[in-house]
């Protein structure tokens, strides 16, 4: 299959020091992209995403820094200090049909038993060099939030039927609760769509994904 835009990921990394003590290492991924069909809709991704990239590199460098340091010179024998650390990973999920979809991965170790990991997409209309809304793959007035909700529930309970999720007892409350229609990507059999980590499930669950197929009542990025 031809892909409507060639999509490289650009890598950078650091680390911070404060005296001779490594406090702060970082790494952090954007995408790149070009395009013969869509060179207006590369331009600008190109641009948003370099200006994220530079934005987040400050904050890790400044923001982030300063409170390692600070950490550091509260740190004692009985509590050592561990370095800081902060991730940033993209994955591009979907490339065809006039669509682009990734997503981010943003992990930060700030001390104690472990990090957290946030997560954020988009998904791009090439033609119109605009992003889309969930709504888009749902017939206009369609009720998609109630149709999401209701399938999640569905994949949820079967998962516990079979032994193979842990998720709060009160799921489906919270599924409803917590759903944010930014929080999706395509991918060739639909959309998926997914939870911030403790939503849903407890820290040993990550970012619980669930996918919802594209169907005749759905519409495709291909149409």
């Amino acid at each position: 299959m031809t892909h409507d835009m060639l999509i490289s990921l650009h890598d950078t990394e650091d680390e911070l020091f404060f005296g001779k003590t490594k406090v702060l290492k970082f790494s952090l991924q954007y995408p790149l992209f070009s395009s013969a069909r869509f060179g207006k809709a590369a331009n600008a991704l190109n641009g948003c995403h370099k200006n994220r990239a530079d934005i987040c590199r400050r904050q890790i460098r400044q923001a982030l820094y300063i409170r390692a340091v600070r950490d550091l010179k509260n740190s004692s024998g009985d509590v050592p200090f561990r370095p800081y650390e902060a991730v940033i990973t993209c994955t591009v999920t979907y490339n065809q049909c006039c669509f682009v979809s990734l997503y981010f991965d943003t992990y930060r170790y700030m001390g104690g038993a472990h990090g957290s990991t946030l997560r954020s997409s988009e998904t791009w209309d090439l033609n119109n060099v605009r992003r889309v809304a969930m709504a888009r793959f749902f017939p206009p007035a369609a009720p998609y939030k109630t149709i999401i909700i209701g399938k999640i529930a569905a994949q949820i309970m079967s998962s516990i039927e079979k032994g193979s999720g842990a998720y709060f007892d009160d799921y489906e409350a919270n599924a409803a609760r917590c759903l944010n229609t930014s929080n999706f990507f395509l991918v060739p059999e639909g959309l998926k769509v997914y939870y911030q980590q403790y939503q849903l499930a407890p820290y040993s669950g990550g970012i619980p994904e669930f996918l919802i197929p594209f169907s005749d009542d759905m519409q495709s990025p291909c149409l």
